[in-house]
Protein backbone atom coordinates (compact mmCIF):
# COMPACT_ATOMS: atom_id res chain seq x y z
CA UNK A 1 0.00 0.00 0.00
CA UNK A 2 0.74 3.80 -0.77
CA UNK A 3 0.61 5.45 2.10
CA UNK A 4 0.27 9.94 2.21
CA UNK A 5 2.87 10.99 2.78
CA UNK A 6 2.94 12.40 6.86
CA UNK A 7 3.72 15.76 5.47
CA UNK A 8 -0.36 15.63 4.75
CA UNK A 9 -1.19 14.37 7.47
CA UNK A 10 -2.07 16.68 11.00
CA UNK A 11 -2.29 14.55 13.96
CA UNK A 12 -4.39 15.41 16.02
CA UNK A 13 -6.44 14.69 19.95
CA UNK A 14 -4.87 12.00 21.69
CA UNK A 15 -1.89 10.43 19.79
CA UNK A 16 -1.05 14.19 19.32
CA UNK A 17 -0.94 15.04 23.05
CA UNK A 18 0.65 11.87 23.43
CA UNK A 19 3.61 13.64 20.76
CA UNK A 20 3.81 16.88 22.02
CA UNK A 21 4.63 15.00 25.60
CA UNK A 22 7.16 12.86 24.33
CA UNK A 23 8.53 15.80 22.20
CA UNK A 24 8.34 18.19 25.48
CA UNK A 25 10.33 15.39 27.44
CA UNK A 26 12.75 15.36 25.03
CA UNK A 27 13.71 19.06 25.58
CA UNK A 28 14.84 18.27 29.03
CA UNK A 29 18.47 18.96 30.07
CA UNK A 30 18.98 15.35 29.98
CA UNK A 31 18.79 15.10 25.49
CA UNK A 32 20.13 18.94 25.05
CA UNK A 33 23.23 19.54 23.65
CA UNK A 34 26.11 19.79 26.30
CA UNK A 35 24.47 16.84 27.90
CA UNK A 36 23.59 14.27 26.02
CA UNK A 37 26.10 11.47 25.48
CA UNK A 38 29.08 12.64 28.09
CA UNK A 39 28.67 11.98 32.28
CA UNK A 40 26.00 10.99 33.80
CA UNK A 41 23.99 11.39 30.39
CA UNK A 42 25.43 8.46 28.70
CA UNK A 43 25.08 4.64 28.67
CA UNK A 44 28.77 3.43 29.25
CA UNK A 45 30.19 1.13 26.62
CA UNK A 46 27.59 2.38 24.49
CA UNK A 47 29.24 5.09 22.08
CA UNK A 48 26.84 6.82 20.49
CA UNK A 49 23.68 5.56 22.11
CA UNK A 50 22.02 7.84 23.73
CA UNK A 51 22.74 10.98 21.39
CA UNK A 52 22.12 9.02 18.59
CA UNK A 53 18.53 7.85 20.41
CA UNK A 54 18.00 11.85 21.34
CA UNK A 55 18.73 13.35 17.77
CA UNK A 56 16.33 10.54 15.84
CA UNK A 57 13.39 11.15 18.15
CA UNK A 58 13.94 14.99 18.09
CA UNK A 59 13.93 14.35 14.07
CA UNK A 60 10.54 12.24 13.76
CA UNK A 61 8.72 14.30 16.31
CA UNK A 62 9.62 17.14 14.43
CA UNK A 63 8.29 15.61 11.34
CA UNK A 64 5.36 14.26 13.26
CA UNK A 65 4.45 17.49 14.65
CA UNK A 66 5.38 19.79 12.14
CA UNK A 67 7.47 22.16 14.34
CA UNK A 68 10.97 22.72 14.79
CA UNK A 69 12.99 21.44 18.03
CA UNK A 70 14.79 24.15 20.14
CA UNK A 71 17.94 22.82 20.16
CA UNK A 72 18.09 20.06 17.29
CA UNK A 73 20.38 21.65 14.99
CA UNK A 74 22.53 22.23 18.08
CA UNK A 75 22.59 19.08 19.11
CA UNK A 76 23.67 18.21 15.63
CA UNK A 77 26.84 20.26 16.01
CA UNK A 78 27.54 18.79 19.71
CA UNK A 79 27.16 14.97 18.48
CA UNK A 80 29.92 16.00 15.84
CA UNK A 81 31.93 17.62 18.52
CA UNK A 82 32.59 14.16 20.58
CA UNK A 83 33.50 12.29 17.34
CA UNK A 84 36.85 10.90 17.46
CA UNK A 85 39.41 11.65 14.67
CA UNK A 86 38.30 8.79 12.17
CA UNK A 87 34.21 10.07 12.04
CA UNK A 88 32.43 8.11 14.61
CA UNK A 89 31.97 8.04 18.20
CA UNK A 90 34.01 5.83 20.40
CA UNK A 91 34.87 5.48 24.30
CA UNK A 92 37.43 8.19 25.19
CA UNK A 93 38.42 8.99 21.43
CA UNK A 94 40.05 5.55 21.08
CA UNK A 95 39.50 3.88 17.58
CA UNK A 96 38.42 0.53 16.60
CA UNK A 97 40.52 -2.40 17.58
CA UNK A 98 40.27 -5.32 15.58
CA UNK A 99 41.31 -7.50 18.00
CA UNK A 100 38.78 -6.34 21.09
CA UNK A 101 35.42 -5.43 19.44
CA UNK A 102 32.98 -4.25 21.25
CA UNK A 103 30.02 -5.03 19.88
CA UNK A 104 27.95 -2.82 21.88
CA UNK A 105 29.83 0.32 19.80
CA UNK A 106 28.30 -1.00 16.75
CA UNK A 107 24.66 -1.21 18.05
CA UNK A 108 25.32 1.71 18.96
CA UNK A 109 26.18 4.00 16.22
CA UNK A 110 22.85 2.50 14.40
CA UNK A 111 20.87 5.21 16.28
CA UNK A 112 23.16 7.66 15.59
CA UNK A 113 22.97 6.29 11.35
CA UNK A 114 19.52 6.32 11.41
CA UNK A 115 19.36 10.18 12.99
CA UNK A 116 21.48 11.22 10.18
CA UNK A 117 19.61 9.23 7.47
CA UNK A 118 16.33 10.36 8.50
CA UNK A 119 17.75 14.04 9.09
CA UNK A 120 19.05 13.70 4.92
CA UNK A 121 15.72 12.43 3.61
CA UNK A 122 14.06 15.60 5.63
CA UNK A 123 16.15 17.90 4.73
CA UNK A 124 17.55 16.72 1.59
CA UNK A 125 21.00 17.96 2.95
CA UNK A 126 23.78 15.28 1.47
CA UNK A 127 27.08 16.19 4.06
CA UNK A 128 24.61 14.07 6.45
CA UNK A 129 24.64 11.08 4.52
CA UNK A 130 28.38 11.47 4.00
CA UNK A 131 28.52 11.15 7.57
CA UNK A 132 27.25 7.88 7.57
CA UNK A 133 29.19 6.76 4.81
CA UNK A 134 31.96 7.73 7.09
CA UNK A 135 31.13 5.83 9.50
CA UNK A 136 30.49 2.89 7.63
CA UNK A 137 33.55 3.05 6.11
CA UNK A 138 36.20 3.61 9.42
CA UNK A 139 33.84 1.49 11.73
CA UNK A 140 31.91 -1.57 10.04
CA UNK A 141 33.84 -1.93 6.86
CA UNK A 142 36.80 -3.02 8.77
CA UNK A 143 35.02 -5.81 11.02
CA UNK A 144 33.39 -7.45 7.77
CA UNK A 145 36.09 -10.34 7.91
CA UNK A 146 35.23 -10.31 11.43
CA UNK A 147 31.57 -11.27 11.61
CA UNK A 148 32.60 -14.96 10.84
CA UNK A 149 34.02 -15.31 13.78
CA UNK A 150 30.68 -14.11 15.99
CA UNK A 151 29.73 -16.31 18.76
CA UNK A 152 26.58 -18.21 17.06
CA UNK A 153 25.78 -20.96 19.98
CA UNK A 154 24.71 -20.54 23.55
CA UNK A 155 27.59 -22.34 24.59
CA UNK A 156 30.22 -19.72 23.38
CA UNK A 157 27.97 -17.00 24.76
CA UNK A 158 27.61 -18.05 28.39
CA UNK A 159 29.75 -15.59 29.87
CA UNK A 160 27.33 -12.56 28.49
CA UNK A 161 24.22 -14.26 29.10
CA UNK A 162 23.29 -12.30 32.99
CA UNK A 163 20.54 -10.32 31.43
CA UNK A 164 20.80 -6.94 32.81
CA UNK A 165 18.54 -4.28 32.82
CA UNK A 166 21.14 -2.01 31.18
CA UNK A 167 23.42 -3.76 28.75
CA UNK A 168 27.12 -4.15 29.89
CA UNK A 169 29.88 -5.51 28.02
CA UNK A 170 30.57 -8.84 29.69
CA UNK A 171 32.71 -11.94 28.62
CA UNK A 172 34.44 -12.46 25.23
CA UNK A 173 34.43 -14.63 22.60
CA UNK A 174 37.81 -14.97 20.28
CA UNK A 175 38.22 -11.36 19.36
CA UNK A 176 34.93 -10.01 20.31
CA UNK A 177 34.07 -8.60 23.30
CA UNK A 178 30.07 -9.37 24.27
CA UNK A 179 27.19 -8.02 25.33
CA UNK A 180 24.70 -8.82 28.24
CA UNK A 181 22.36 -7.51 25.65
CA UNK A 182 22.62 -10.68 23.85
CA UNK A 183 22.84 -10.51 20.32
CA UNK A 184 23.13 -6.81 19.95
CA UNK A 185 25.44 -7.00 16.92
CA UNK A 186 22.07 -7.70 15.01
CA UNK A 187 21.00 -4.22 15.71
CA UNK A 188 22.94 -3.10 13.25
CA UNK A 189 20.69 -4.18 10.46
CA UNK A 190 18.15 -1.66 10.59
CA UNK A 191 20.44 1.22 9.50
CA UNK A 192 22.51 -1.17 7.34
CA UNK A 193 19.59 -1.67 5.47
CA UNK A 194 18.45 1.98 5.61
CA UNK A 195 22.06 2.96 4.47
CA UNK A 196 22.25 0.15 1.29
CA UNK A 197 18.88 1.69 0.38
CA UNK A 198 20.24 5.33 0.21
CA UNK A 199 23.49 4.70 -0.72
CA UNK A 200 24.12 4.07 -4.30
CA UNK A 201 28.11 5.24 -5.34
CA UNK A 202 29.94 2.18 -5.94
CA UNK A 203 31.83 0.27 -4.17
CA UNK A 204 30.44 1.37 -0.95
CA UNK A 205 26.84 0.14 -1.84
CA UNK A 206 28.00 -3.62 -2.86
CA UNK A 207 30.29 -3.40 0.60
CA UNK A 208 27.23 -2.66 2.61
CA UNK A 209 25.60 -5.25 0.68
CA UNK A 210 28.55 -7.66 1.80
CA UNK A 211 28.49 -6.57 5.76
CA UNK A 212 24.54 -7.16 5.43
CA UNK A 213 24.69 -10.47 4.24
CA UNK A 214 27.51 -11.58 6.55
CA UNK A 215 25.18 -10.13 9.39
CA UNK A 216 22.35 -12.21 8.21
CA UNK A 217 24.39 -15.46 7.69
CA UNK A 218 25.13 -15.21 11.54
CA UNK A 219 21.73 -14.54 12.65
CA UNK A 220 20.47 -17.33 10.38
CA UNK A 221 23.03 -20.03 12.59
CA UNK A 222 21.63 -18.77 15.87
CA UNK A 223 19.26 -20.20 17.89
CA UNK A 224 17.78 -16.75 19.13
CA UNK A 225 15.65 -18.41 21.27
CA UNK A 226 17.17 -21.01 23.12
CA UNK A 227 20.52 -18.69 23.42
CA UNK A 228 18.15 -15.91 25.01
CA UNK A 229 19.02 -12.92 22.67
CA UNK A 230 17.56 -10.31 22.66
CA UNK A 231 14.17 -8.85 21.87
CA UNK A 232 14.66 -5.69 21.04
CA UNK A 233 17.83 -5.93 19.01
CA UNK A 234 16.57 -9.06 17.30
CA UNK A 235 13.10 -7.28 16.48
CA UNK A 236 15.43 -3.84 15.15
CA UNK A 237 17.10 -6.04 12.90
CA UNK A 238 14.50 -8.15 11.64
CA UNK A 239 12.85 -4.45 10.60
CA UNK A 240 15.79 -4.09 8.41
CA UNK A 241 15.31 -7.48 6.76
CA UNK A 242 12.01 -6.50 6.06
CA UNK A 243 13.14 -3.09 4.43
CA UNK A 244 15.71 -4.62 2.19
CA UNK A 245 12.82 -7.55 2.03
CA UNK A 246 10.65 -4.79 0.21
CA UNK A 247 14.12 -3.48 -2.04
CA UNK A 248 14.87 -7.21 -3.39
CA UNK A 249 11.86 -9.32 -3.48
CA UNK A 250 13.54 -11.86 -2.50
CA UNK A 251 11.14 -14.47 -0.08
CA UNK A 252 13.64 -15.95 1.95
CA UNK A 253 13.81 -12.44 4.02
CA UNK A 254 10.28 -12.65 4.18
CA UNK A 255 10.02 -16.47 5.22
CA UNK A 256 12.39 -15.60 7.89
CA UNK A 257 10.89 -12.53 9.02
CA UNK A 258 7.22 -14.65 9.50
CA UNK A 259 9.21 -17.62 11.16
CA UNK A 260 10.72 -14.83 13.23
CA UNK A 261 7.63 -12.78 13.87
CA UNK A 262 5.90 -16.45 15.07
CA UNK A 263 8.77 -17.33 17.84
CA UNK A 264 8.36 -14.06 19.02
CA UNK A 265 4.87 -14.22 19.93
CA UNK A 266 5.18 -17.74 21.30
CA UNK A 267 8.52 -17.49 23.20
CA UNK A 268 9.39 -13.27 23.59
CA UNK A 269 5.75 -11.58 24.02
CA UNK A 270 3.52 -11.18 27.61
CA UNK A 271 0.15 -11.56 27.89
CA UNK A 272 -0.61 -7.72 26.78
CA UNK A 273 1.57 -7.79 23.84
CA UNK A 274 4.49 -6.70 25.50
CA UNK A 275 7.97 -7.63 24.60
CA UNK A 276 9.82 -9.45 27.17
CA UNK A 277 13.37 -8.11 27.63
CA UNK A 278 15.04 -11.73 26.21
CA UNK A 279 13.23 -14.25 24.68
CA UNK A 280 12.39 -17.03 27.47
CA UNK A 281 12.91 -14.38 30.19
CA UNK A 282 10.86 -13.47 33.11
CA UNK A 283 12.03 -10.30 34.24
CA UNK A 284 10.73 -6.84 32.49
CA UNK A 285 8.95 -5.45 28.75
CA UNK A 286 10.98 -3.02 27.41
CA UNK A 287 9.44 -0.22 25.42
CA UNK A 288 11.82 -0.54 22.61
CA UNK A 289 10.92 -3.67 21.62
CA UNK A 290 7.42 -2.73 22.05
CA UNK A 291 7.90 -0.44 19.54
CA UNK A 292 9.91 -2.71 17.10
CA UNK A 293 7.34 -5.40 17.53
CA UNK A 294 4.71 -2.64 16.29
CA UNK A 295 6.43 -1.82 13.66
CA UNK A 296 7.57 -4.81 12.43
CA UNK A 297 3.75 -6.69 12.67
CA UNK A 298 2.43 -3.76 10.37
CA UNK A 299 5.71 -4.46 7.99
CA UNK A 300 4.33 -7.83 7.35
CA UNK A 301 0.93 -6.86 6.65
CA UNK A 302 1.87 -4.68 4.37
CA UNK A 303 4.19 -7.65 2.89
CA UNK A 304 1.59 -10.27 3.60
CA UNK A 305 -2.13 -8.87 3.84
CA UNK A 306 -2.60 -11.47 6.40
CA UNK A 307 -5.25 -9.79 8.65
CA UNK A 308 -3.39 -11.63 11.81
CA UNK A 309 -0.43 -8.89 11.54
CA UNK A 310 -2.58 -5.85 11.45
CA UNK A 311 -4.87 -7.03 14.13
CA UNK A 312 -1.59 -7.85 16.16
CA UNK A 313 -0.14 -4.32 15.24
CA UNK A 314 -2.92 -2.87 16.67
CA UNK A 315 -3.13 -4.91 19.92
CA UNK A 316 0.50 -3.89 20.42
CA UNK A 317 -0.26 -0.27 20.01
CA UNK A 318 -3.53 -0.25 22.63
CA UNK A 319 -2.54 -2.58 25.12
CA UNK A 320 1.38 -2.30 25.28
CA UNK A 321 2.95 0.92 23.56
CA UNK A 322 0.43 3.32 25.12
CA UNK A 323 0.52 1.70 28.67
CA UNK A 324 4.36 2.22 28.43
CA UNK A 325 4.15 6.00 27.82
CA UNK A 326 4.68 7.75 31.08
CA UNK A 327 3.05 10.64 32.25
CA UNK A 328 5.81 13.15 31.61
CA UNK A 329 6.36 11.76 28.20
CA UNK A 330 8.92 9.51 28.81
CA UNK A 331 8.78 5.70 28.13
CA UNK A 332 9.28 3.12 30.57
CA UNK A 333 9.30 -0.76 31.44
CA UNK A 334 6.53 -3.17 33.20
CA UNK A 335 6.37 -6.58 34.75
CA UNK A 336 5.37 -9.17 32.47
CA UNK A 337 2.10 -10.21 33.99
CA UNK A 338 3.27 -13.64 34.16
CA UNK A 339 1.79 -13.59 37.79
CA UNK A 340 -1.27 -12.66 37.33
CA UNK A 341 -0.28 -9.03 37.58
CA UNK A 342 0.65 -6.05 35.57
CA UNK A 343 2.65 -3.36 37.50
CA UNK A 344 5.64 -1.14 36.73
CA UNK A 345 8.80 -2.71 36.65
CA UNK A 346 10.30 -1.96 40.24
CA UNK A 347 13.61 -1.18 39.50
CA UNK A 348 12.97 2.41 37.55
CA UNK A 349 9.47 4.28 36.65
CA UNK A 350 10.84 5.48 33.71
CA UNK A 351 13.80 4.74 31.11
CA UNK A 352 15.02 7.42 29.96
CA UNK A 353 18.22 6.44 28.48
CA UNK A 354 16.67 4.43 25.30
CA UNK A 355 13.03 3.93 25.59
CA UNK A 356 11.72 7.72 25.49
CA UNK A 357 13.46 8.58 23.18
CA UNK A 358 13.15 5.22 20.99
CA UNK A 359 9.07 6.14 22.28
CA UNK A 360 9.21 9.14 19.72
CA UNK A 361 9.37 6.73 16.83
CA UNK A 362 6.83 4.40 17.56
CA UNK A 363 4.10 7.20 18.36
CA UNK A 364 5.43 8.72 14.62
CA UNK A 365 4.78 5.37 13.25
CA UNK A 366 0.63 5.13 13.01
CA UNK A 367 1.00 9.18 11.17
CA UNK A 368 3.53 7.77 8.55
CA UNK A 369 1.03 4.80 7.90
CA UNK A 370 -2.22 7.05 8.26
CA UNK A 371 -4.16 6.64 4.95
CA UNK A 372 -3.28 4.29 2.52
CA UNK A 373 -4.52 5.52 -1.13
CA UNK A 374 -5.18 2.97 -4.31
CA UNK A 375 -6.75 2.78 -7.40
CA UNK A 376 -10.44 4.40 -6.41
CA UNK A 377 -9.41 2.94 -3.14
CA UNK A 378 -8.79 4.50 0.64
CA UNK A 379 -7.65 2.23 3.35
CA UNK A 380 -7.44 3.08 7.37
CA UNK A 381 -5.49 0.42 9.20
CA UNK A 382 -5.12 2.94 12.19
CA UNK A 383 -7.45 4.06 14.82
CA UNK A 384 -6.49 7.98 15.71
CA UNK A 385 -7.70 11.74 15.29
CA UNK A 386 -6.41 13.23 11.99
CA UNK A 387 -6.31 15.49 9.25
CA UNK A 388 -5.04 14.28 5.75
CA UNK A 389 -4.43 16.16 2.20
CA UNK A 390 -3.62 13.07 0.32
CA UNK A 391 -3.61 15.12 -2.88
CA UNK A 392 -3.80 18.82 -3.90
CA UNK A 393 -7.84 18.09 -4.26
CA UNK A 394 -9.12 16.25 -1.36
CA UNK A 395 -8.76 16.56 2.43
CA UNK A 396 -10.25 14.42 4.62
CA UNK A 397 -10.96 14.19 8.61
CA UNK A 398 -11.00 10.99 10.93
CA UNK A 399 -12.00 10.54 14.36
CA UNK A 400 -12.70 7.79 16.93
CA UNK A 401 -13.86 6.86 20.33
CA UNK A 402 -11.79 3.95 20.24
CA UNK A 403 -10.59 2.08 22.44
CA UNK A 404 -13.15 4.06 24.63
CA UNK A 405 -15.94 3.58 22.26
CA UNK A 406 -16.35 1.32 19.11
CA UNK A 407 -16.83 4.30 17.11
CA UNK A 408 -14.99 5.46 13.47
CA UNK A 409 -15.66 8.40 11.60
CA UNK A 410 -14.59 9.71 7.74
CA UNK A 411 -15.74 12.44 6.83
CA UNK A 412 -14.64 14.48 3.55
CA UNK A 413 -13.90 18.12 3.89
CA UNK A 414 -12.94 18.76 -0.09
CA UNK A 415 -13.30 16.27 -3.05
CA UNK A 416 -13.65 15.74 -6.22
CA UNK A 417 -16.64 13.52 -6.42
CA UNK A 418 -15.00 10.36 -7.72
CA UNK A 419 -16.17 7.30 -6.63
CA UNK A 420 -13.67 5.22 -3.92
CA UNK A 421 -14.19 2.02 -2.22
CA UNK A 422 -13.42 3.15 1.69
CA UNK A 423 -11.81 0.44 3.79
CA UNK A 424 -12.01 0.77 7.57
CA UNK A 425 -9.99 -1.25 9.86
CA UNK A 426 -12.38 -3.79 12.27
CA UNK A 427 -10.93 -5.96 15.04
CA UNK A 428 -10.99 -9.46 14.64
CA UNK A 429 -13.11 -10.15 17.62
CA UNK A 430 -15.95 -7.47 16.60
CA UNK A 431 -19.19 -8.38 15.51
CA UNK A 432 -22.12 -6.57 14.58
CA UNK A 433 -20.56 -3.60 12.90
CA UNK A 434 -22.84 -0.55 11.99
CA UNK A 435 -21.41 1.12 8.80
CA UNK A 436 -22.99 3.98 7.71
CA UNK A 437 -22.91 6.93 4.67
CA UNK A 438 -24.19 10.25 5.49
CA UNK A 439 -26.41 8.48 8.43
CA UNK A 440 -27.79 5.94 6.47
CA UNK A 441 -27.06 2.24 7.06
CA UNK A 442 -25.49 0.49 4.57
CA UNK A 443 -24.32 -3.41 4.27
CA UNK A 444 -20.83 -3.25 4.61
CA UNK A 445 -18.16 -5.58 2.36
CA UNK A 446 -16.18 -7.77 3.69
CA UNK A 447 -11.97 -7.56 2.74
CA UNK A 448 -10.17 -9.56 5.17
CA UNK A 449 -9.66 -7.26 8.20
CA UNK A 450 -11.04 -4.01 6.65
CA UNK A 451 -14.76 -3.18 6.61
CA UNK A 452 -15.81 -1.58 3.23
CA UNK A 453 -18.38 0.80 0.96
CA UNK A 454 -18.01 2.86 -1.78
CA UNK A 455 -18.55 6.54 -1.50
CA UNK A 456 -18.18 9.55 -3.62
CA UNK A 457 -15.99 12.19 -2.38
CA UNK A 458 -17.98 15.00 -2.35
CA UNK A 459 -17.38 17.83 0.70
CA UNK A 460 -19.56 16.96 3.53
CA UNK A 461 -19.93 13.22 2.49
CA UNK A 462 -19.64 11.43 5.77
CA UNK A 463 -19.34 7.59 7.00
CA UNK A 464 -19.49 5.74 10.42
CA UNK A 465 -18.21 2.75 11.77
CA UNK A 466 -20.16 1.47 15.16
CA UNK A 467 -19.40 -1.85 16.77
CA UNK A 468 -20.05 -3.34 20.44
CA UNK A 469 -17.07 -3.64 22.33
CA UNK A 470 -16.51 -6.95 24.72
CA UNK A 471 -13.73 -8.33 27.10
CA UNK A 472 -11.37 -10.40 25.14
CA UNK A 473 -9.58 -13.49 27.09
CA UNK A 474 -6.14 -12.48 27.18
CA UNK A 475 -3.49 -14.73 25.67
CA UNK A 476 -1.51 -17.22 27.09
CA UNK A 477 2.15 -18.09 27.23
CA UNK A 478 3.46 -20.74 25.48
CA UNK A 479 7.01 -21.09 26.88
CA UNK A 480 7.55 -23.79 29.55
CA UNK A 481 8.64 -20.93 32.14
CA UNK A 482 4.91 -19.58 32.02
CA UNK A 483 2.98 -22.31 31.73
Amino acid sequence: MKYTDIRNVKTEGELRCRVIKNFSRLHDRIYRPGAAGVGECRCAGWPGDWEGRAMLALVLDEETLRTDSAFLKELIDWIYSLFNDEGYRSEDGDRLNLSDINEQMHSAQNWLMRAFMEYCRITGEEKYLDTVKRIIRKLYLPILPHLKNYPCSAADRETASDRAVIGHTAGSFREWRLSSDTGCIFMCFDALGQAWEMITEEPLHTQIGQLISALLDGFRRMDYVNAGLQTHATLTCMRGVMRIYGITGDRSLLDLAEKFFSDFVNYGMTVHYANINNFLGAGHTEPCGIVDSFMLANQLFDATGKRGYLDMANSIWHNALMRAQRENGGFGCDMTGSDGILGVFGDFYEAYWCCTMRGAEGLGYPARHALACGENTITLPFYFDFTATPDAGTEVRVRTGYPHSGDVSFEVLRGGGETVKLRICLPEWATDPLLTVNGKAVTPENDGCFVCTCIKMNAGTRVGLAFPLRAVPCRRFRHKKHD
